[in-house]
């Protein structure tokens, strides 16, 4: 994942930080080839999202100075309201994280077709051959092939375990380049997506008429009663942002399906 590599890297810049202060993020950048003026930037849209989110009642303010402390001094959450610390709750999980990158970048979706399994006869029997990234193919709904950019991390992805891939941006060279990429659990796609059908013959579950799965119907069917609730759920907590969501049954599930999507 591009953004998860990037979110480690202004981690690394901030814990530079601490240790060492402006000079010691300087030599970071340096080390890493990185901006510190782009790591500056980071952290100041940071906090302007969350003094934003605090002003509209999203986000408790104990939490915005909070981010404040933590990026520029390495304070602890010690002392923080229970509805601040719930905040982060799920920061170290990497599915939930991408459900929430499904959830921002969509319907900035490719479908991924992998390339056919390959064995190699060993010493110690047979093997699995490890494919090249060329061999991946991605497809977008509206240009069909699309390549991922050779300066994206997952440019020598040779097999993504899900069949679907969002992106931040899509330029055209000579091919279509997809950057900053990152490989999307099929739950996050089902809650997060589009419109869902279920076609009950066929057993699939079908996002926007495009990105389909297999499944049972019954399946099908509670996954979209799931969506629903959690729809309205959304558009309540707009309407109330002070609202606590954290007990809400449907929430629950939601986190416990996101959580343990199988990689």
């Amino acid at each position: 994942s591009d953004h998860l590599t990037s979110v480690a890297a202004y981690q690394a810049w901030v814990q530079a930080g601490h240790r060492g202060g402006y000079a010691e993020q300087r030599r970071f950048c340096d080390e890493n080839f990185l901006s510190s003026q782009a790591m500056e930037t980071v952290q100041g849209s940071r906090e302007d999202y969350a003094n934003t989110l605090a002003d509209l009642g999203f986000i408790p303010r104990d939490y915005l100075h909070s981010l404040r402390g933590q990026a520029r001094k390495g304070e602890s959450k010690v002392g923080l309201s229970a509805a601040a610390l719930m905040l982060d709750a799920n920061e170290h999980n990497s599915r939930i994280v991408k459900a929430v990158l499904c959830a921002g970048f969509y319907p900035n979706v490719v479908r991924v077709k992998n390339p056919e399994a390959k064995y190699v006869k060993t010493e110690g029997g047979t093997v699995l051959k490890e494919a090249a990234g060329h061999q991946v193919k991605l497809y977008a709904r509206d240009v069909g092939r699309v390549f991922t950019h050779p300066s994206s991390v997952n440019f020598g992805v040779g097999k993504y375990e899900t069949g679907w891939v969002i992106y931040s941006e899509r330029v055209q060279t000579e091919k279509v380049f997809l950057r900053e990429t990152t490989m999307v659990p099929a739950y996050s796609l089902l809650l997060f997506g589009g419109t869902i059908e279920v076609l009950h013959v066929e057993k699939q579950v079908v996002v926007d008429q495009w990105v389909k799965f297999e499944a049972p119907a019954k399946i099908a069917v509670l996954f979209r009663e799931l969506r629903t609730e959690v729809d309205k759920l959304l558009i309540e907590k707009i309407r109330q942002p002070e609202m606590d969501l954290s007990k809400s049954p449907a929430v629950e599930a939601m986190l416990k399906l996101l959580a343990t999507d199988g990689f």
